[in-house]
């Protein structure tokens, strides 16, 4: 969710050179460019900022940032064992997921300013960090110890659960007027949300 409230999104098409293509788009106009890491079999892009700046995993294990044709790799704690990087804002702070030592072996992270820091509610079973703004407002999902999934809201040192009632809902992306975009299960079908002044909107195909 970029500035002025236009929805961003990725996805990525398999081809049989095993490489993944991710593709950027925001509502209202889009174009599509082809992201390829050097030497990888895979590529994802996962996250975009508002100067351009896109942040993905290489092969699954190798966070970078793309900016200008250029890629940079995230400098990680040494022993920490990446997921993806999913979120950066125009600070250059970067959110994600990790391997670690919780009951589903998955922890959200910031990196910010050099600095590596542990996301998720107290007690999850499973957490990730998915969209940061500039004000280092961080979104994502969770699991709690009765197996239901939340999203949260991240914000001066306490969590806010994100749930769309009777549902397992997660939170996606975060712009800097605090509007909020993820999805939520109902039934077996996966609806996504804007969240915007506490009222929810369901975003669906055509919508």
């Amino acid at each position: 969710l970029r500035r002025a409230g236009s929805i961003a999104a990725m996805f990525a098409v398999f081809v049989c050179s095993a490489v993944w293509l991710p593709r950027v788009f925001a509502q209202g106009g889009y174009g599509y460019t082809t992201i390829s890491y050097p030497g990888a079999t895979s590529t994802a892009i996962w996250g975009i900022n508002n100067a351009g700046a896109a942040v993905g995993v290489a092969n699954g294990t190798s966070c970078f940032v793309y900016s200008g044709g250029s890629f940079t790799p995230v400098n990680l704690p040494s022993g920490v064992s990446v997921r993806q990087c999913t979120g950066i804002n125009d600070l250059g702070d970067i959110v994600g997921g990790y391997s670690c030592s919780s009951p589903q072996g998955v922890c959200g992270f910031l990196i910010s300013h050099g600095v590596f820091s542990n996301i998720g509610p107290v007690g999850s079973l499973y957490s990730y960090a998915l969209g940061i703004n500039n004000s280092r407002q961080i979104v994502g999902g969770y699991r709690d110890a009765f197996g239901n999934y939340h999203g949260f809201l991240f914000s001066g040192g306490s969590y806010t659960n994100i749930d769309r009632p009777g549902t397992n809902t997660q939170g996606a992306g975060i712009n800097n007027s605090g509007q909020i975009v993820g999805y939520y299960i109902s039934g077996a079908q996966g609806i996504g949300f804007l969240l915007s002044g506490g009222n929810f909107t369901s975003v669906t195909n055509g919508s």
